[in-house]
């Protein structure tokens, strides 16, 4: 008995090394340059990252799902997925089989009754491909918009089951998958893979695995062996990931072209309750500032900044502590440092603003 205490003292022990109360979680070395460059691409949101406690553990099906999602709406320069990626995409794009979106096939209202953010809605509510995905969280409507999208399936018997872990093949078949649908000249498969236990990968798995492994997106272990029933983990997936993204946004065309999305963007933004200082194409994007009020206190008002791409996605940036009223004006855009100048003329003096267009930052360079 005593020696079953001390065995299981040390085993305590040496958990507590790696579980640290408080202390945030951080990613193996060997992926910590890759993760950070994921953030900073908008393949993986800062909320995810914050959720984590470990980078090293088995990634799930739904978490998966999501950062697949997400993958996509960065390559679409969004910054991340929600109504406004949702409309654009299921407007314009069309579906793994090359056919348009029909929403008519999604959403079941009758005709003449107005919902706000009709995809959006219909992801949350009408949307329901598996079993055991029904909630109207946001994360549920992730997975199954991911679903839609064509980045993921489920399981035979009609769940998608998104608490499990990701074995190495079925990442590699969703990450082949996603190349084919978006890059598909990018696809260099090898002949013969050189991994010392080919042969225990899937036949169904088999296809993808060798896209994959002349690209370079997804190697085996350092022993030679693929290991595919090993399961993947989240610092593994987001690097993937990260891996794959430069060729396949050289790849993804527009959506709808840049004057299209800008133009209603600015409808959108061109209602009673926001006004509209500051719009501009800049080449590859374009610019709008405006005030916005707030739902709860309409005698608020905020200024916010919007970037458009030409790939039809969207970026905000929103100013702070800036006091009522708000009048900006004097607007300078300054092409090489890709910075748009601007002052608040307020009655005790002028603050001086730019906005940084490459990582959508408002800086204050002086104050009234």
């Amino acid at each position: 008995m005593k020696k079953f205490l001390s065995i299981l003292l040390a085993v305590v022990c040496a958990l507590s090394i790696f579980v640290v109360p408080g202390q945030a979680a951080e990613p193996s070395p060997v992926f910590s340059a890759e993760v950070k460059e994921a953030a900073q691409r908008d393949i993986v949101s800062q909320e995810f990252l914050d959720g984590l406690q470990a980078y090293n553990r088995p990634i799930t099906r739904g978490e998966f799902a999501r950062l697949a999602l997400n993958f996509v709406s960065a390559l679409y320069d969004f910054g991340r997925p929600g109504p406004d990626f949702y409309d654009m995409y299921f407007t314009y794009h069309t579906d793994p089989n090359g056919t348009l979106y029909r929403l008519k096939d999604y959403h079941n209202w009758p005709d003449g009754v107005q919902v706000a953010e009709v995809w959006n809605y219909t992801l949350r509510y009408e949307y329901l491909p598996f079993k055991d995905v029904k909630s109207d969280s946001e994360s549920d409507a992730m997975i199954r918009a991911a679903r839609l999208i064509g980045l993921v399936k489920g399981r035979k018997n009609g769940c998608y089951d998104p608490n499990s872990s990701i074995s190495r093949e079925e990442a590699a078949v969703m990450l082949g998958r996603i190349i084919h649908i978006y890059g598909p000249e990018t696809e260099k498969p090898v002949d013969v893979l050189p991994y010392t236990d080919a042969e225990d990968i899937g036949e169904w798995a088999l296809p993808y695995v060798k896209i994959l492994c002349g690209s370079g997106v997804m190697n085996g272990k350092g022993d030679g062996g693929f290991y595919p029933r090993d399961s993947y983990t989240v610092e593994q997936s987001i690097a993937t990931f990260n891996r794959m993204f430069p060729a396949l946004y050289q790849k993804t065309t527009p959506l709808c072209g840049l004057e299209v999305s800008f133009e209603q963007e600015y409808q959108n933004l061109s209602v009673e309750e926001n006004t509209a200082y500051y719009k501009q194409l800049l080449g590859k994007y374009g610019i709008i500032c405006y005030t916005e009020s707030s739902p709860m206190h309409p005698e608020d008002r905020s200024l916010l900044l919007l970037k458009v791409s030409e790939k039809g996605g969207t970026k905000g940036c929103k100013a702070g502590n800036i006091p009522y009223p708000l009048v900006p004006s004097d607007f300078r855009w300054d092409a090489d440092a890709e910075r748009l100048y601007f002052v608040d003329d307020r009655p005790e003096g002028l603050l001086r603003y730019y906005l940084d267009a490459t990582t959508m930052e408002l800086v204050l360079l002086s104050e009234a």
